[in-house]
């Protein structure tokens, strides 16, 4: 089956967050070199982490029973070096909820350079373009620059629970 490379790329200053279409999911399990074929971008040697490795048997499925999620969750691409550095996105069912919870993460030699914060900005605004009533996140209680990076794109403390803080962005009169 054919994939419609119809989803728009997302593009900030130092950043372009690329659609993951299912057919990346599957390269990125396959190797480096199948998805960097595949989207035309270099893949930063320590992407994807553990966690996020973990994840995507799960992702592809879910993909494969609807190609058209693939527009919530994107590829972080720095533009100076052309080279996949993480991966921002919406889990849930967005489409039909307006509802999303933000995940996100960046290889450690790109963390406190501010990219993530400028790739939450961004996918943040489309989500809202998007129709999104609600947009949550939700971190470690030791990760500070998670929270951080959280808080300085509005979001807001909902509560704890054991380990883990869950926010809310704020969105028109919310």
């Amino acid at each position: 089956m054919a994939v419609e490379r119809n989803i728009a790329t997302i593009e900030t200053e130092r950043l372009l967050l690329i659609p993951y279409y299912v057919d990346y999911v599957a390269a990125t399990m396959d190797s480096h070199r199948r998805l960097e074929q595949l989207c035309g971008y270099q893949v930063a040697p320590e992407w994807p982490g553990i966690d996020f490795l973990f994840y995507l048997p799960f992702a592809l499925e879910q993909l494969n029973e609807n190609p058209a999620d693939s527009k919530w969750t994107r590829l972080i691409v720095l533009k100076e070096t052309q080279e996949v550095i993480g991966e921002i996105g919406g889990q849930g069912t967005p489409s039909e909820t307006k509802r999303v919870e933000l995940g996100y993460s960046i290889i450690p030699r790109c963390q406190n350079k501010g990219y993530m914060t400028e790739a939450i900005a961004a996918i943040c605004e489309w989500f809202i373009a998007e129709g999104m009533q609600h947009i949550r996140a939700k971190c470690f209680m030791y990760n500070t620059a998670s929270k951080h990076v959280l808080q300085k794109n509005g979001f807001e403390l909902d509560y704890c629970e054991k380990d883990i803080i869950h926010w809310h962005k704020p969105i028109g009169g919310q």
